[in-house]
């Protein structure tokens, strides 16, 4: 199970037991359908199915895509990618936005520096979100 799937089982859980919500994919959920006991089983059978389709077409997408990947030049890809996000960032919200992209980047970047899974980033928040939540 990837930390995807944990955090969408984690943030369906909170709902029903604490009754609010923590990700806006749920508080869309909780807008649309009322939460009992047969909706989370619902919700969760529907996840679990997810999980296991997700599993071979990513592996069967995966292999196709390393044959396209192994001709890309990545130092080129990455600096287009980079442009495309630093434009967004300006076009969308302007100083601000870079400020906060500025940030963004160095510590999305720790993770890779200190040999730890990126996943470990969702603690820096899960832990401040839960607290304001049940305050």
């Amino acid at each position: 199970m990837d930390a995807n799937t944990s955090n969408a089982i984690f943030t369906l859980t909170a709902l029903y037991i604490i009754g609010r919500t923590r990700s806006g994919a749920v508080a869309a959920i909780d807008q649309i359908l009322t939460i009992n006991q047969e909706t989370m089983l619902l919700l969760f059978t529907i996840i679990s199915l997810t999980a296991l389709i997700s599993y071979p077409t990513t592996i069967l997408i995966g292999k196709k895509a390393l044959k396209l990947f192994e001709h890309i030049n990545y130092t080129h890809f990455s600096s287009s990618v980079l442009i495309l996000l630093l434009s967004m960032v300006i076009l969308f919200t302007g100083t601000t936005g870079l400020v906060i992209f500025a940030t963004a980047i160095p510590i999305g970047m720790l993770p890779h520096y200190l040999g730890v899974r990126k996943s470990h980033l969702m603690g820096c928040i899960l832990l401040p979100v839960t607290l304001y939540l049940l305050g």
